[in-house]
């Protein structure tokens, strides 16, 4: 009447083995992912003689899901590139990874990572990312950052993360800079045909075709007694000037990119011939440097100086002024008077551009004399105001954490910047809502550390989704 069991069939790499007396059937550590069912033939068999009896029973074993696995990515690394004229909501690119659990341990959320302009956003079911501000490659060309994958494990959810890098291509949105408003000279009258009299020179913030410049003269008179290299910027005399001796010549010139459409802006050359008299005059201004001090997203009309320029011997004339350079977005206008004031605020963020530089130009025209003219330098320096919201480094965070811990268990730490500076840019972190038995705690507020604020008890709350600001 003794029975001796053993596994005679269906056991898939030996994972099974079976008690030869008893009949109790035992596992070692089985995955679903690699043999999701066993079929067992078990057989028993008595000790009869001379000719012993068996008989056999089929088990099936199905292997339960656990959520042992990540989430993988197709890839190790996604990168894409976008014009920076690309429109807000556009796609991107899209990441995809897969979980091999099953069920709700297979379902992926994405969210991104260390994307502190929020510049970007993730659809966290379809994993496509979309734009969601506006670029500019001078400022920026290349944004890195993290995507999330994160499986719906309940109280075990598992997460992989992938780098992407996104690269802002060019597009021709800067005009040209000329390095010098005006660009001057004195030269004699005997100056010969072909002699080169000055180099200008101008700077392009795009990059390839977009910044190559072409020069020429704008309303280029036809006995024009100069000539400009469209390539170099070298200025030479294109006619003797023997019969010029003590003229002032201004000549407008023009700086034009080779993108398409192309961008342009007008410099000024002043050029002066042989020996000027003892009585030739010019306009001076007060200072050759003014200074002034103006808050970020002033209003229009708003005053920010106000500049004077006379004559050299006292004497009084009508002078009117104008903005020479520095002012090609139209951000300042000046009156009459010499008032410079804001015209259009919308190009006064501390954050793109902390100071401004212009060339204010006096001009006094006279019926039987020279036309006089005066530069002097405007230094704005932009005052930063707390106009820039803090944004966290993730849309979301998730961490998993042991009931039962000590009161203080670090959990997670969040984080996040604010773009102004100063005062303006230092942080405090609270919890304002979720937070059930005010159960955590971000200590100190200003580090983003959140901890435990009581002994955490399943049984009672297995989670928590907390809003953080």
């Amino acid at each position: 009447g003794e029975i001796t069991y053993s596994i005679t069939g269906g056991n898939i790499g030996n994972k099974f083995s079976i008690d030869l007396h008893t009949g109790e059937l035992s596992a070692r550590p089985l995955d679903r992912e690699t043999q999701a069912r066993y079929q067992l033939v078990i057989t028993a068999q008595d000790r009869g003689s001379p000719n012993p009896l068996s008989g056999s029973c089929n088990i099936t074993v199905t292997v339960e899901d656990q959520n042992d696995n990540d989430p993988r990515f197709s890839k190790l690394r996604y990168t894409a590139t976008v014009p920076e004229d690309i429109e807000v909501g556009s796609a991107v690119l899209t990441v995809k990874a897969s979980d091999a659990d099953l069920g709700i341990n297979a379902k992926i959320v994405y969210s991104l990572a260390n994307e502190s302009h929020w510049l970007f956003h993730i659809d966290n079911r379809t994993g496509i990312i979309t734009t969601a501000g506006l670029f500019d490659r001078e400022r920026q060309s290349v944004y890195e950052f993290q995507v999330v994958a994160t499986d719906g494990g309940r109280y075990d959810a598992r997460s992989q993360k992938v780098p992407v890098q996104i690269t802002i291509g060019d597009v021709n949105d800067n005009k040209p800079v000329f390095s010098h408003y005006p660009f001057t000279a004195e030269i004699p009258a005997y100056t010969q045909p072909g002699h080169e009299i000055l180099h200008i020179t101008a700077v392009d913030n795009d990059e390839g075709t977009n910044a190559d410049i072409v020069f020429s003269f704008l309303n280029e008179p036809p006995s024009n007694k100069f000539r400009i290299n469209p390539n170099s910027g070298s200025v030479t005399a294109a006619a003797s000037l023997a019969m010029e001796s003590g003229k002032l010549f201004h000549l407008e010139v023009l700086a034009t990119d080779k993108g398409n459409p192309p961008q342009s802006a007008t410099g000024l050359i002043e050029i002066k011939v042989g020996e000027s008299s003892e009585n030739n005059q010019v306009l001076r201004f007060q200072n050759s440097t003014y200074v002034s001090h103006l808050a970020e997203n002033s209003p229009v009309e708003k005053e920010v100086l106000q500049v004077s320029a006379v004559r050299s011997d006292g004497r009084r004339q009508r002078i009117s002024y104008s903005l020479g350079s520095g002012n090609d977005d139209g951000t300042f206008e000046i009156t009459a008077s010499g008032v410079v004031r804001v015209r259009d605020p919308r190009s006064l963020d501390y954050e793109a551009s902390p100071a401004l530089r212009l060339v204010v130009v006096a001009r006094a025209e006279s019926s039987n004399g020279p036309t006089l003219y005066g530069y002097a330098q405007v230094l704005v320096n932009l005052i930063d105001q707390n106009d820039n919201t803090p944004k966290f480094t993730q849309q979301q965070y998730s961490a998993v954490v042991w009931e039962g811990n000590n009161k203080g268990t670090f959990v997670m730490q969040v984080s996040a910047t604010d773009m102004d500076q100063g005062a303006n840019a230092r942080l405090l972190y609270h919890i304002v809502d979720g937070n059930h038995d005010n159960a955590f705690v971000i200590e100190p507020p200003f580090s983003g550390l959140v901890k435990t604020n009581i002994v955490l008890d399943r049984e009672i709350r297995d989670m928590y989704r907390l809003t953080v600001i």
